[in-house]
């Protein structure tokens, strides 16, 4: 029994000697991050939102000089803390209409129109640029916009299906 020891320990220890011939390599490791202080939470339905626009006849549409309803639409903010932010700007990115500067460009069968976002206070708010400030609650929020069709060339309206999408930025101050 003795002897069975002894073997097994001179056969580890020959292992352990040949772990440590082997030749080893190391590195540096660098890790780096961002705390972000967000001082709201953007509600569940308001991260990937359908907003039902109104059907609006061509006819009405010219004879409302080119604009449709404003129709209503926000984003859900919860958990919000003033103290950390107690302002936030939104920014809604998509595709510009190349004949309608600043307005979200349509696809469907539909022709000649558009989609006009607008702040709360309905002055306009192109694609691609920040909205007016808007000032927190501690708590809850609601981020309102409207959105509405317009066209800038009655000729070349055709009716139909259209739809457009664009993705939104919050960033606070």
């Amino acid at each position: 029994m003795r002897s069975a020891m002894m073997s097994l320990v001179l056969l580890a220890g020959s292992f352990s000697g040949s772990v440590l011939a082997i030749d080893s390599v190391g590195g540096e490791v660098t890790f780096f991050g961002r705390l972000v202080p967000q001082p709201c939470t953007v509600n569940p339905e308001s991260l990937d939102m359908t907003v039902p626009l109104e059907p609006v006849n061509v006819k009405t549409l010219v004879a409302n000089g080119g604009k449709g309803a404003d129709n209503a639409f926000s984003i859900g903010l919860s958990g919000c803390k003033t103290s950390v932010k107690d302002t936030v700007r939104v920014m809604f990115n998509g595709q510009v209409d190349p004949d309608m500067a600043g307005l979200l460009q349509t696809t469907g069968t539909a022709k000649g129109v558009a989609l006009r976002l607008l702040n709360k206070d309905l002055s306009n708010l192109d694609i691609n640029t920040q909205s007016l400030p808007i000032t927190l609650v501690d708590g809850s929020n609601a981020l309102n916009f409207f959105v509405r069709v317009e066209t800038n060339d009655a000729s070349k309206v055709v009716g139909g299906p259209y739809e457009a999408s664009a993705t939104f930025t919050l960033s606070y101050q």
